[in-house]
């Protein structure tokens, strides 16, 4: 064998590796699991105004994500995003970071009060919570330069519970 077709042996190699980890990266943001970093402690105000979030990474592979925007709707309205900076999680392991939030509105934090109270039972319904929802996009990219975002969107109830770890479904 020739020096040139060891040469091309090898680029395609290093070629074809790295488009297949670019994709199961992407395609392992499905296993990443979420809470607050207080499991049952969780509410809308304390999220948006900054705190800890624990992530977790239940496939045997390290995870990098790019970012992971959680963006707060009601009767499609944006409140505001909670925002978690690029980190990457080795696999089967839980990592606690701090986000950092960002509010479209004043009416945003009494409207977010309004489902801290009402998710957690203390006060008589004044909004309708099923129009609340939450979608949480997990930013990553393939071979570095091309965006990719996985989203997944949440009753605002539902994200509640999640960010509670009420149902004890969160893994690590």
């Amino acid at each position: 064998m020739n020096r040139h077709s060891i040469i091309v042996i090898i680029a395609s190699i290093v070629i074809v590796g790295t488009f297949a980890y670019s994709f199961v990266n992407a395609s392992l943001l499905d296993n990443i699991e979420f809470r607050w970093h207080q499991k049952g402690a969780f509410d809308f105000i304390a999220m948006m105004h900054g705190g800890k979030i624990s992530l977790c990474n239940t496939s045997a592979f390290p995870v990098s994500i790019g970012g992971i925007n959680m963006d707060l709707y009601f009767d499609n309205q944006k409140l505001g995003t909670y925002f978690i900076e690029p980190i990457t999680i080795e696999g089967k392991s839980i990592v606690e970071t701090s986000g950092r939030s960002d509010m479209k509105e004043k009416s945003s934090q009494a409207m977010l009060l309004f489902m801290d109270t009402e998710f957690s039972g203390t006060d008589i319904a004044r909004v309708d919570s099923s129009r609340m929802f939450v979608q949480v996009n997990y930013i990553t990219s393939i071979l570095g330069f091309i965006p990719i975002t996985v989203s997944n969107v949440y009753s605002g109830y539902e994200f509640h519970q999640i960010m509670n770890d009420a149902n004890g479904d969160f893994s690590c």
